[in-house]
């Protein structure tokens, strides 16, 4: 019971922006580095999710996996959500980078999308950059109508006559 309060208190200090306290639940109380609270996130999920890139490289050069999935996240934005689905979802791009660069996979499908429909969702034209560029389809069909992404897609290259299902 108390090993379960430690490792929420050390994905919430990741959530929070802490870094003393990760290092302290880390190296203090010997937390593996890959425990999930009982939403099913690691402290990794957490500092992608929230943006803290100090957090991140720590927990990435403690040899935290990039690639993991919780094993009982809920709710549809969290299934089989990955750190990276996790940064693309909120728009954190040097975190995404960071991500990538380390080996995380950016095949990763959630609740039917996939890494370049969040990013569209993000409405951010850097991380539609950054997905496009690590090996995703351009005409890969999508109806989330953001004009900004679509004019990034014709400019590298898309096929403006590609059509809908229907």
């Amino acid at each position: 019971m108390e090993h379960d309060y430690k490792i929420k208190k050390l994905v919430y200090a990741a959530r929070c922006g802490h870094l003393d306290e990760v290092k302290f639940y880390l190296e203090e109380e010997n937390i593996n580095i890959d425990s999930t609270d009982e939403f099913g996130c690691t402290a990794l999920h957490k500092a992608s999710d929230e943006g803290y890139i100090e957090i991140v490289n720590y927990l990435i050069s403690r040899g935290a996996n990039v690639n993991i999935t919780g094993s009982h996240l809920s709710g549809p934005r969290f299934r089989p959500s990955t750190p990276l689905a996790f940064s693309v979802s909120s728009g954190h791009v040097e975190v995404a980078k960071i991500l990538i660069q380390n080996g995380a996979k950016t095949d990763v499908v959630v609740e039917g999308q996939n890494l370049l429909d969040k990013s569209i969702l993000s409405k951010n034209p850097e991380m539609i950059s950054l997905i496009m560029s690590n090996g995703f389809d351009i005409n890969r069909r999508n109806d989330s109508g953001y004009y900004d992404g679509i004019k990034l897609f014709l400019e590298c290259g898309a096929d403006p006559n590609i059509q809908d299902k229907e």
